[in-house]
C-alpha cells in the first residue's frame, strides 16, 4: 500500500522475512510493528486506509503459536514538532494503538478496512467458514450500537470469504466476496 502527498511517500509492506509489518517512507525512516501480544508471533496486513486527519488504519491478521489466525487492526499517527515526519502507534486507539479480535472459530482474517462517520472504522473478513463485519468506535473499541455486540457474522454457501467492502454515507455496509457452493466458488454481494 502506498500513501502519498506532495512532500512524502509512505510505503506499508508485509515483511515476509521477519513476518512483521513495515512502514517506511522518504522522510520517516522505518517502523516495524513490534510483538504486541505475548504468544502471537507474526502479523500480516491485507488492507489499509489513510484518513484526512493523517491517521493510517491497518487491518489483517496475526498468527498464534497454535497457527490460529485472529483479526489484527492498528492505527498510526504522525508525530508532532521535530518528529512530524515520523509515525507511531496511536495510543488513543484501543489503549496502545492496536487490537486483536478473536472468535471461537479456528481462523479469523481481516480482508478490508474502511472508515465510517464519526471516526468509526469497519473491518470485514472471515471467521472460519463465515463472513464477518466488525465495527469499532473512534477510540478503537467494539461499537455496541452495531448489531448490539459490535460485529455481525453471515454465511453464504458452504464457505463465505469477503474480499471487498464499502461503507455508504448512510452507514450501510456493502460487502462482496466469494462463497463456495460445494462444487466451485461463486461471487456474492
Amino acid at each position: 500500500v502506498i500513501f502519498g502527498s506532495t512532500t512524502e511517500i509512505v510505503y506499508l509492506t508485509n515483511d515476509r522475512k521477519t513476518r512483521a509489518i513495515r512502514l517506511s517512507g522518504s522522510a520517516n525512516g522505518s517502523f516495524t510493528f513490534p510483538d504486541y501480544v505475548s504468544g502471537w508471533d507474526q502479523t500480516h496486513f491485507n488492507d489499509a486506509v489513510f484518513d484526512t486527519n493523517q491517521l493510517i488504519y491497518i487491518a489483517g491478521h496475526t498468527v498464534k503459536e497454535d497457527s490460529n489466525k485472529a483479526f489484527f487492526a492498528a492505527r498510526l499517527k504522525r508525530g508532532t514538532g521535530s518528529n512530524s515526519s515520523r509515525w507511531a502507534m496511536d495510543t488513543s486507539f484501543n489503549i496502545d494503538g492496536k487490537l486483536v479480535f478473536d472468535t471461537q472459530e479456528t481462523d479469523e482474517e481481516a480482508t478490508a478496512i474502511k472508515l465510517a462517520a464519526n471516526g468509526k472504522c469497519v473491518i470485514t473478513g472471515y471467521s472460519g467458514n463465515k463472513g464477518i463485519i466488525v465495527r469499532y468506535d473512534s477510540e478503537g473499541f467494539l461499537d455496541k450500537t452495531f448489531n448490539q455486540c459490535g460485529f455481525y457474522t453471515f454465511q453464504i454457501g458452504a464457505k463465505s470469504k469477503p474480499t471487498a467492502m464499502v461503507v455508504q454515507p448512510d452507514g450501510k455496509v456493502v460487502v462482496a466476496g466469494n462463497s463456495f457452493n460445494g462444487a466451485d466458488n461463486d461471487l456474492f454481494i
